[in-house]
């Protein structure tokens, strides 16, 4: 049987300025080949109220992101060697609206991405424990095992998922760098608390692109975050000294 539909859409369009923003950690016999942790700054503002509450905080998403971001940046700053690869460290604009900033940066990198040895991408660090951990590229099988390395150090199993029916994996800027060929780690969007009870016994604090996706110190805990951080930080290490 054949049959014909008609679809009408109606678009909005505006047309905005925004800005990614980037510091780099020169390198030492190895500098003109990097490294780049990605974060994404940007949320959504203030949208339709819900509850009364109009103002998208995005604290975890991803706010949690660009601090960890932040407190990389400062930890291999503070390191009494220099790594010998450069490390560049971009906080990008409208991952909300598309991934933009992302696609800016890959279109017009500050660095060759061909020396770009890899990606590390954070999307959302706390409160949330055990994160999703994506790989790509022709390096995955080896970052895996860099993941497991410094993972059994800290008593944890790290998981590279496979399958993703919530799209996940396309939904954050870790994508653009794939689609350019640069070897990739996502980190964010796991769901075992490290407190589950805190959590448990106030389920409706934290509600995924929502007004009160907001800091609660109450039930907040970052054990897992800065687990997570130090993952990175030890997998990066290496991949910025590696021969």
């Amino acid at each position: 049987m054949k049959a014909k539909s008609k679809v009408i859409l109606n678009v909005k369009m505006t047309v905005g300025e925004s800005h990614n923003v980037a510091a780099v950690l020169p390198g030492t016999d190895l500098k003109d080949e990097y490294l780049v942790f990605t974060a994404h700054w940007d949320h959504f503002g203030i949208g339709t109220p819900i509850d009364g509450d109009s103002i998208y905080n995005g604290a975890s998403d991803n706010a949690s992101g660009v601090a960890t971001l932040m407190l990389l940046a400062k930890k291999y700053q503070s390191l009494p060697v220099r790594p010998r690869r450069s490390i560049v460290f971009v906080a990008v604009t409208s991952e909300e609206c598309g991934l933009l900033g992302s696609q800016y940066y890959c279109e017009h990198p500050l660095f060759p991405l061909s020396k770009t040895a890899i990606n590390l991408n954070f999307d959302g660090t706390a409160p949330r424990e055990l994160p999703m951990m994506f790989l790509s590229g022709q390096r995955a099988r080896r970052i895996q095992m860099l993941g497991d390395r410094y993972g059994s150090a800290q008593g944890r199993t790290v998981k590279v998922i496979t399958e993703d029916p919530a799209g996940g994996y396309f939904r954050s800027d870790h994508f653009n760098f794939v689609k350019k060929g640069v070897p990739t780690i996502l980190v964010g969007g796991g769901k075992d608390y490290v407190d589950k009870a805190r959590h448990e016994a106030k389920p409706k604090v934290y509600r995924y692109h929502q007004p009160n996706d907001e800091y609660d110190e109450s039930w907040w805990d970052f054990d897992g975050a800065m687990e997570d951080m130090n993952l990175m930080f030890s997998i990066g290490l290496v991949i910025a000294n590696n021969d």
